[in-house]
């Protein structure tokens, strides 16, 4: 890029100096460094912060820049250095599906201003086409990014295909524990635990966690925490019942009518995120359940809706913004030192209690013997 039209006769008033005569309007580097006194591969240095040179000597040389306009050739420098400081982000199952998702929303609100701090662009892509013909897509293909943030469910064939891309890429919202791939996902594992926890402080013996039977890593890594929790607190496969054969709210609803009426029925549910929260809540008062007197229920994320619901739930909070944001400062680390081993971590979340939650009454077994 280069610096902005100037006029000669103020700049030289104001900066106290006579400019060469055949100094074009636009200022080039070999120009600036005319001005400055000083080789161009010290201009280079000094606007890049690259090279052995004191403090005050590199500010004088950007102050010098700023006065008279002059900006470093960008796109020649990356060129040089084989870089594009642009991000690539590809949501599955396409990018139009990013924007209905307030949780992805706020989660590319951190991701991007954490990357803007540095001088990063992120660019949005569409790969659906060429990953379905099992190719990398085109604009990661071309070059046009540094790295590729992978946000959404890829399957492993996926996975395989976007490893051979031209750069480094990075699971964010996800895992893989095959893969050798950068990722960070929250810790569904340590929330379940705080769950069933906080459960079994309030007297609970019979808790039920929900789970659709989809391939995705944070589920599976709740079941994990779940089944975890169930040995750590003492409860007994009848005591802690996974309830997993479902894909969809709809085809869990009879499942959910046939368990709250059997011989052992839970006196409290977890469920693996807050938009089955929400629905489990709606599906018990039809079912004619009060909660928490009846049963107690938990969720897992904290979105909005769950503070505004009758009662509000229970739940895990995930910081959305925060797993953005970490998630930046991860592939900042990548691109500055690209030999780093391979990191694979968990951002923590919190159990937040409303009043969806309470010790078990033997009121409800009572009434439904």
């Amino acid at each position: 890029m280069i610096g902005p039209i100037f006029k000669k006769d103020s700049m030289e008033r104001s900066l106290g100096l006579k400019l060469p005569p055949s100094m074009p309007l636009r200022i080039t580097i070999k120009e600036f460094a005319r001005v400055a006194n000083c080789s161009i591969s010290t201009i280079s240095n000094a606007m890049n912060g690259t090279g052995r040179m004191s403090p005050a000597r590199r500010n004088e040389i950007r102050r010098l820049a700023s006065q008279i306009g002059f900006q470093p050739n960008i796109a020649g420098r990356n060129l040089r250095l084989q870089r594009t400081d642009t991000i690539g982000l590809l949501f599955n199952p396409s990018p139009s599906e990013l924007f209905k998702n307030i949780f992805y929303v706020e989660v590319m609100e951190g991701l991007e201003e954490t990357l803007y701090e540095k001088d990063y662009n992120l660019l949005l892509g569409s790969g659906r086409k060429e990953l379905a013909q099992g190719q990398i897509p085109k604009f990661v293909l071309k070059g046009g990014v540094d790295l590729l943030v992978l946000v959404g469910p890829f399957d492993d064939s996926q996975l395989e295909v976007l490893q051979q891309s031209p750069c480094p890429i990075f699971l964010l919202d996800s895992s893989h524990d095959e893969f050798p791939i950068d990722s960070l996902t929250t810790d569904g594992h340590g929330g379940l635990m705080q769950a069933v926890g906080y459960l079994t402080e309030l007297g609970h013996r019979q808790i039920a966690f929900l789970a659709y039977d989809l391939p995705n890593y944070n589920i599976n890594l709740r079941i994990k925490g779940f089944q975890a929790a169930a040995r750590r607190f003492g409860l007994s496969d009848q005591q802690a019942v996974l309830i997993h054969n479902f894909q969809t709210n709809d085809e869990l609803f009879p499942i959910l009518q046939r368990c709250l009426f059997a011989d052992q029925r839970p006196t409290a549910i977890i469920c693996v995120n807050d938009t089955q929260a929400v629905f489990v809540n709606n599906a018990l008062k039809k079912l004619g359940l009060n909660v928490p007197r009846d049963i107690s229920l938990i969720g897992f994320d904290d979105d909005f809706v769950v503070s505004q619901q009758e009662p509000p739930l229970t739940t895990v909070r995930i910081e959305r913004k925060g797993l953005g944001s970490e998630g930046a400062k991860m592939i900042l680390k990548r691109l500055k030192t690209p030999d780093l081993p391979i990191q694979k971590a968990f951002q923590p979340v919190t159990l937040v209690v409303r009043e969806s939650t309470a010790p078990p009454s033997l009121d409800f077994t009572k009434r439904h013997q």
